[in-house]
């Protein structure tokens, strides 16, 4: 479990609110993950915090899940076209 970090919560708020690149949908960086992580690195280091504290995961350490997840929704739906063997019994 992670370690609890305490913090000022209206603080922290306000220096979002100070990179519009976090948090405004049209900012020419929102959609830019290597700004984004710098800047949530600028916050991290404004709060003594470490550096990978708010970056996001990289594509290596999701895809794994991703494909985990993908297969076990197939396998459910291929499960849910399958006749069971009570259905055959009473066909």
């Amino acid at each position: 479990m992670r370690d609890e970090v305490k913090m000022d919560a209206n603080r922290l708020i306000a220096e979002v609110y100070k990179r519009p690149a976090l948090w405004n949908q049209r900012h020419i960086s929102y959609h830019n993950r290597e700004v984004t992580n710098r800047v949530w690195m600028e916050i991290a280091a404004i709060f003594n915090l470490p550096s990978t504290c708010f970056q996001y995961r990289s594509e290596r350490e999701r895809t794994p899940k991703r494909i985990a997840r993908t297969r076990d929704a197939t396998r459910r739906a291929a499960q849910a076209l399958r006749p069971s063997p009570m259905r055959r019994l009473l066909a």
